[in-house]
């Protein structure tokens, strides 16, 4: 008991579990443990059945999901990372083929959703989930998050941002755009 009331060990002790617990706390918490660039799933599941709004139509456009191969990216108008994304792939949106279709799926109100088209000159066509539900099914949890759908069954997932074309082709077994 007297060696605890000795400060010469007791402030060393104090400062070996501190600094330990410091860093462990900031290694959690910093920027580095949420890197996602590799967060790559095989999920082989249905599309959970939902209804989804095409913003400037504002059909429910669930069945035209369930045809074919289809990208789909789950983005907010507020996501830096987001509009690196839309950026992406609407340089190649147009050089797809009518075997492979690409989506926007959003949250927010229509205007909002309508506004962003406009200011990130969107050309594939934004869905929004209205009520979140597909959201939940899905768990989607970071923005963005995109699914490739083949036939109706979702049989990939990747969150995050790509960093270039070819990684996102690469990531979906897309090939080169337009063959």
């Amino acid at each position: 008991m007297k060696l605890l009331k000795n400060p010469y060990v007791v402030f060393p002790i104090l400062i070996g579990l501190t600094i330990p617990t410091v860093l462990f706390i900031y290694y959690l918490t910093s920027k580095k443990s949420l890197d996602l660039s590799n967060a790559v799933y095989f999920t082989n599941k249905p599309l959970p059945k939902t209804e989804l709004f095409n913003v400037k139509t504002d059909n429910d456009c669930y069945e035209q999901l369930k045809q074919g191969k289809i990208l789909v990216i789950y983005l907010t108008t507020n996501c830096n990372a987001c509009k690196k994304e839309v950026d992406l792939i609407s340089t190649f949106y147009s050089e797809q083929t009518a075997n492979f279709k690409i989506y926007g799926i959003a949250l927010e109100d229509k205007n909002k959703v309508e506004k962003y088209i406009e200011q990130q000159n969107i050309k594939f066509p934004v869905l929004i989930d209205k009520e979140g539900q597909l959201l939940n099914e899905l768990s989607v949890k970071y923005f963005p998050t995109k699914f490739l759908i083949e036939n109706g069954i979702i049989s990939k997932t990747v969150i995050g941002s790509s960093p270039n074309k070819d990684k996102l082709l690469q990531d979906f077994n897309l090939g080169e755009a337009g063959e």
